[in-house]
């Protein structure tokens, strides 16, 4: 996907849900509660990837060389290690932490609600 097509597709999937709420308020359409919901929902999807996949075929995309680094089948393997042992791995690459974490979050969540 271009980025004119994720901007394209993310404004016109918005727009469309916001025009079948606009139309449901206004009684045009006779749905209520949570059909609404769905149908909103439904049309924003299909809209915004239509709109995607239009917009990306009609848009030059961006070259291989920006993407390395954020594309893994185009960045150089040496680069893609990391130091994931020892005290420079980093709080957030301990599996075991981030479940306690997880676990703590929804047992509070849990008692509260």
């Amino acid at each position: 996907m271009t980025p004119t097509a994720g901007w394209v597709g993310l404004l016109l999937g918005t727009a469309s849900a916001i025009t079948v709420w606009s139309l449901s308020q206004a009684g045009v359409l006779g749905l209520h509660g949570q059909g609404i919901s769905f149908v909103a929902a439904g049309t924003a999807f299909v809209i915004d990837i239509a709109a995607s996949v239009i917009v990306s075929v009609v848009t030059t995309p961006k070259p291989d060389s920006e993407l390395v680094g954020l594309v893994y089948s185009l960045t150089p393997k040496g680069d893609l290690r990391h130091d994931d042992t020892g005290e420079n791995a980093g709080w957030y690459r301990k599996p075991a932490l981030l479940a306690g974490i997880a676990l703590a979050m929804t047992i509070v969540l849990n008692a509260i609600f």
